[in-house]
């Protein structure tokens, strides 16, 4: 549920570097760590009527005076200022609503801790962004929200437990709460989830740990699927390599068939000048009749012959070219399907992540 955060300052660097974070024009002159922080809508922002150096003047002034009393606290790890980080409810969406809460709100503070103790207050209007629940996963729009830096003095010394004790916190909590039913008819701590002590930058933190643990989640399932398919890709790689051995064999036949057949064709030759010589007998005892029709069942036979053994020899070898050939394509296109470039993991992962 929304709730006043305490954060423990303890160096005067640290609360510096809290109150130049937090003021308007310093933010406009500085980058930030902060990437929410939209420096277009700084402008909006609201503060008191200090500036800078003279927040951090009147930070140094009442520490410097705590620490000039009689058993003033100097230990090295005393808490020397609270950042006190306020959300203002989703219903309070107007800026004169949202002044007037943050008003009030200064005003519970000074009443409860001292007024004299404030030394800085601003509120945010530029750090508006969408951030993931650490509880839900689920989406959520960030809060305008407040920061009032509070001097722990409690009856003129530095207690920074006493000044954050549970009872303390509770009390500006339902202090708050009960403004806001009073004044503006909604809940501060209005119970939807468990109570949360996250601040804002907390918030923050948690969404890009958990967009990261989700990033890593994804990179690991890409680079699991990759692996597999790699896997699958040299198993493949290997049967086409074993079908790409029995093609080759395949085509040695092939070749071994068509040296047969030469040899055949060789024989064939043979017997044809044979066939020949014996037409040249009969037509030299003058038997040309006889000659003529073993002339012709002659042609006949070889035409036949040559026709049947060219075709043979065509389709056998087409037939291989045209099967190492598909292979050759089957063994292309199932490469290129089982290749993960190192760009379209990272467009992959960059499309799912966001």
């Amino acid at each position: 549920m929304a709730s006043v955060d305490f954060q423990k300052l303890k160096s005067p660097q640290e609360v510096k570097a809290m109150l130049r974070h937090s003021d308007k024009e310093e933010r406009k002159r500085h980058e930030h760590s902060n990437k929410q922080i939209n420096k277009a809508f700084t402008d909006f922002n609201i503060q008191l009527n200090l500036t800078y150096e003279q927040s951090c003047e009147r930070y140094d002034k009442l520490i410097e005076y705590l620490d000039s009393q009689e058993g003033a606290n100097k230990k090295k790890d005393r808490v020397l200022c609270f950042g006190l980080e306020i959300p203002c409810p989703a219903e309070i969406n107007t800026p004169k609503d949202e002044n007037r809460f943050f008003k009030r709100v200064i005003e519970l503070i000074a009443k409860q801790y001292g007024a004299s103790n404030i030394i800085a207050a601003y509120f945010h209007r530029d750090e508006k962004h969408t951030y993931r629940d650490k509880d839900t996963h689920e989406w959520r729009e960030s809060l305008n929200h407040g920061h009032v830096y509070v001097v722990p003095n409690v009856n003129g010394k530095l207690n920074g437990k006493a000044f954050s004790s549970l009872r303390n916190i509770n009390k500006i909590n339902e202090a708050v709460h009960l403004m806001c039913q009073q004044e503006f008819g909604v809940d501060f701590m209005n119970g939807t989830k468990k109570k949360s002590r996250s601040s804002v930058e907390q918030l923050k933190n948690q969404s890009r740990e958990i967009e990261q643990q989700e990033k890593l989640a994804d990179l690991k399932y890409i680079l699991a699927n990759a692996e597999e398919r790699e896997r699958s890709a040299k198993e493949y790689e290997s049967f086409l390599k074993g079908e790409q051995g029995k093609l080759y064999a395949e085509m040695e036949e092939v070749r071994k068939t068509q040296i047969r057949a030469s040899e055949s064709a060789s024989a064939y030759e043979d017997g044809i000048k044979q066939v020949e010589e014996i037409v040249r007998k009969y037509r030299s005892r003058g038997e040309d009749d006889k000659a003529d029709e073993i002339q012709e069942q002659l042609l006949s036979v070889t035409q036949k012959t040559d026709e049947s053994v060219k075709r043979a020899q065509t389709e056998t070898f087409t037939e291989a070219l045209n099967k190492f050939a598909a292979l050759k394509r089957q063994h292309e296109n199932e490469r290129d399907n089982n290749t993960l470039s190192a760009e379209e993991a990272a467009d992959w992962l960059i499309n799912r992540g966001g």
